[in-house]
């Protein structure tokens, strides 16, 4: 019993301290599940804390952000006010510097519409200016040119045979502009020189055909042309070439030749010789120039002179057309175009002799007197006088003879003869 009583005692210790050790246990435990909560929340109020702090800091952040943002938008904003404020001041300014380019591109288009009423009022007042200086010269011209022409007719008379084919001067000048001008051509030359042929051959050239009736006549005799005779050249204009009869006869003395076929009224005249250059030629050539006329000289037959030199001197034709041009113009001392060698037989015309440079000249000498244009200087030396020509209006001639002798002379006085004594030239003259 007392192992069973001992055992039970030994038990009931063992309960007693099982009971104790749980209660220590349990006192143990619970004081630390007291700390355990004691730890949590103290962990948890740390926790708090912090999340607190956390959340503090996050909002502090936050309101920082805001405020950065804010003070962001509003520096943003003062940003774009001062951009628009630029903006309004550079559109101020471009506006400004737009209406100030207007308003001077007007200024300027003012002062050049001025500028230019001004120019085109002064132009208008220059051309008005300068229309009637022009206008008073074409007065004064005509003016003079009327008197001249007047004095003309008073002091050579209008032959008969020319009177219908002049180109007359009247008080109105544009009536006179607006008329189809003549241009006479007269075709000069003693009896004999082969006058009517060298007509016949250019109105050939021309291709004007006239009845048989109005056609040149070639004379046998020895009086030749004894009335000034019309050939008209319609293919020109109112062209007319005229066969004038020649000088130096008992019916036409040299002395009136110039006035009684009214020579100073022909725009172009042609001397037709067949070699024999006379004194009265050489004086007829030089009244023709001074009398300001278109001239030229053509040397008929040169076909018999071209067999005279081959059979009489055994030259050449070409030495022998070279000799007689050369002869001539010594003679004549015109310039070397102005002098035609022509023969009137077409056979000879495919080696020399053809009418057709001749009738060149003549129609260039046609239109240059159409057009009014100044005659040439026809000499290479000019011809040598015995009077000043200067003091006299018109040119006129005197016949050959001694000199310190009254002598009748065609001059530019009230008639046709007017006494004028040669006198010989002084030295050096």
């Amino acid at each position: 019993m007392g192992g069973k009583e001992s055992r039970e005692i030994h038990h009931y210790h063992e309960d007693k301290e099982s009971k104790e050790l749980a209660r220590q246990t349990q006192e143990q435990m619970k004081a630390l599940r007291g700390q355990m909560e004691q730890q949590q929340r103290m962990s948890e109020e740390n926790h708090r804390k912090h999340q607190e702090a956390l959340l503090k800091l996050e909002e502090e952040k936050a309101a920082e952000l805001r405020r950065f943002e804010q003070e962001q938008a509003q520096n943003q904003q003062r940003h774009q006010e001062a951009l628009r404020r630029v903006e309004e001041l550079r559109a101020d300014e471009k506006a400004a510097a737009l209406q100030r380019l207007q308003q001077e591109q007007e200024n300027r288009k003012r002062d050049e519409e001025r500028a230019r009423a001004e120019s085109e009022k002064q132009a208008r007042e220059a051309e008005e200016h300068l229309a009637q200086e022009l206008q008073r010269e074409r007065d004064n011209a005509h003016k003079a040119k009327l008197e001249k022409w007047q004095r003309l007719k008073r002091d050579y008379p209008i032959p008969d045979f020319l009177k219908n084919y002049v180109n007359e001067v009247s008080e109105n000048s544009a009536a006179d502009a607006d008329r189809e001008l003549h241009v006479n051509v007269a075709l000069l030359g003693d009896s004999g020189t082969g006058k009517s042929s060298l007509i016949k051959a250019i109105l050939k050239h021309f291709g004007v055909d006239l009845p048989a009736d109005q056609m040149p006549r070639i004379s046998m005799e020895g009086d030749g042309t004894l009335e000034p005779s019309r050939f008209p050249l319609a293919i020109l204009g109112q062209v007319s070439l005229w066969d004038l009869p020649g000088q130096g006869t008992a019916k036409i003395p040299s002395m009136t030749y110039l006035c009684n076929m009214g020579l100073k009224y022909f725009d172009a005249i042609c001397i037709v010789t067949d070699g024999r250059w006379s004194e009265g030629d050489d004086n007829l050539l030089v009244a023709i120039h001074y009398a300001g006329i278109r001239c030229f000289v053509v040397r008929s037959k040169v076909d018999i002179a071209v067999d005279a030199g081959v059979e009489d001197k055994g030259w050449s034709q070409t030495e022998t057309l070279s000799h007689v041009h050369q002869q001539l113009q010594t003679q004549t001392r015109l310039k070397s175009h102005r002098i035609h060698l022509v023969t009137c037989r077409e056979r000879f015309w495919k080696d020399f002799g053809s009418v057709d440079d001749f009738c060149k000249h003549l129609k260039q000498e046609v239109q240059a007197s159409l057009r009014d244009e100044p005659v040439e200087q026809h000499f290479d030396l000019e011809p040598q006088e015995d009077v000043n020509m200067d003091e006299f209006d018109d040119w006129v001639m005197a016949p050959p003879g001694p000199v310190g002798v009254e002598h009748p002379r065609l001059d530019a006085g009230n008639s046709c003869l007017k006494p004028v004594v040669k006198r010989p030239r002084e030295a050096g003259a």
